[in-house]
């Protein structure tokens, strides 16, 4: 906001709502500057850590922290309201999601059933503690914080661990540095492509839930398959492929132009915040992410 303010950015696209309030109608630094709102198609996201280095491995203990975490209330906190829950890993944007998803249980905030939980598997009040991982980024260290709060309440005590992307990087991929990691993710088009980090074949012996599974791991796979998509699909994948062997920075941008030709209908839909000093030229940015994810498992 202060680099907005004084000139040496003309567009932000990463603003949290206090800040971007500076600059919308009404606002101390609102000449001179647009304030655009909308909905866009990326997920703060919890991974839970299934493998038997965490104690998330028992299954109760993992649903009792899903139900633990009131995931309108990290919206409320954590965004300031400016975004909204969503009921599958991915949101009503993705193609091939389901309206009927918005309407079933997806761990939503029980406090009391997350004690039911604990309480069955032989958890004591004050007797577990866990360690949740982030980035420095400020939205997801926050997030950190707030489930601590929620953790606390139900009788689990936490630690919040933070590292710079690079490192962060590598400790959400080790079993035995995390219990919680959150992080985040986005993709258009086809619901199955933001799952991809579901695939444990992406890693060595394990999904980003430190799991694997190779019947969801084929189940992954199997929309992709060329054969089973539509005959413009796989010419427009033949064409993207062909390009790919070029290197020119004008073939590389027709390569985003073509992956995103099949939702440009939909992109204009999921919260964000971009602001825009309109004395500048215009530029192309992403949108501001601000929408929340806690289920990981059935």
């Amino acid at each position: 906001a202060i680099g907005l303010e004084t000139g040496i950015y003309d567009v932000a696209t990463s603003l949290n709502y206090s800040n971007a309030s500076r600059f919308m109608e009404g606002g101390e630094s609102a000449a001179n500057f647009n304030v655009e709102e909308a909905r866009d198609n990326y997920i703060q996201q919890m991974w839970v850590n299934r493998s038997t280095e965490s104690p998330l491995n028992d299954l109760k203990i993992a649903q009792a922290v899903l139900y633990a975490i009131d995931q309108q209330g990290l919206i409320n906190v954590v965004m300031e309201g400016h975004g909204e829950p969503v009921y599958c890993y991915g949101s009503d944007l993705n193609i091939g999601f389901q309206e009927k998803w918005k309407t079933e249980d997806y761990y939503n905030y029980n406090p009391e059933k997350a004690k039911e939980l604990l309480k069955e598997a032989g958890v004591a009040d004050g007797s577990l503690k866990l360690t949740i991982l982030c980035d420095t980024d400020e939205v997801r260290v926050k997030t950190a914080q707030i489930i601590q709060a929620y953790l606390k309440e139900v009788g689990i005590d936490s630690e919040v661990t933070s590292f710079e992307q690079a490192l962060w990087n590598t400790y959400q991929t080790d079993p035995t540095k995390f219990d919680l990691n959150i992080s985040y993710n986005s993709a258009y088009g086809y619901i199955t492509r933001i799952w991809n980090q579901l695939n444990s074949t992406r890693y060595a012996e394990h999904n980003m839930a430190m799991v694997r599974d190779d019947k969801l791991d084929n189940l992954l796979m199997t929309p992709w398959k060329p054969s089973e998509c539509p005959m413009w699909e796989r010419l427009l994948l033949r064409m993207m492929r062909t390009l790919m062997l070029q290197s020119s920075t004008w073939l590389k941008k027709l390569i985003i132009m073509v992956s995103s030709i099949k939702t440009t209908t939909i992109l204009q839909t999921r919260i964000r915040l971009q602001v825009q000093n309109t004395a500048s030229v215009p530029t192309s940015f992403r949108a501001h992410l601000l929408t929340f994810g806690t289920k990981l498992m059935e």
